[in-house]
């Protein structure tokens, strides 16, 4: 596996799936909705993020605001982490999976380093 790195625009998806996250610990971060059915949604991000608290308030493009709990972290070394966040229909995500994610599959963090910008639309 490598990194991609995509020069041009970001897709419209990505950027409305891509959130804010701020630690109740004080750390923050991005991270991206990967997954959203049965009014919970999966928010994946990396582990030095969530490092200072188990809650957050994630902020989507839109301006909206839910707050998001530590679901897990990866113990390997690969730096990421999942935060489970309640979600209605037509919340905006990455289908990066067909089915819940379970400890030990593979999965990847879509990060975008311009949220700052997006957020001061």
């Amino acid at each position: 596996m490598g990194v991609v790195n995509q020069s041009g625009p970001i897709p419209a998806e990505i950027v409305a799936a891509s959130v804010k996250i701020r630690m109740h610990g004080g750390s923050a971060g991005s991270g991206t909705v990967v997954w959203v059915a049965d009014g919970q949604g999966l928010v994946l991000t990396n582990r030095h993020v969530v490092a200072s608290g188990s809650t957050a308030t994630i902020t989507f493009a839109d301006g909206r605001q839910v707050e998001g709990k530590v679901l897990g972290t990866d113990k390997t070394g690969a730096d990421l982490a999942m935060l489970v966040i309640p979600a209605e229909d037509g919340t905006p995500f990455v289908p990066l999976a067909s089915k819940y994610p379970v400890q030990g599959e593979i999965v990847c963090q879509v990060g975008w380093g311009g949220m700052r910008t997006m957020q001061k639309r």
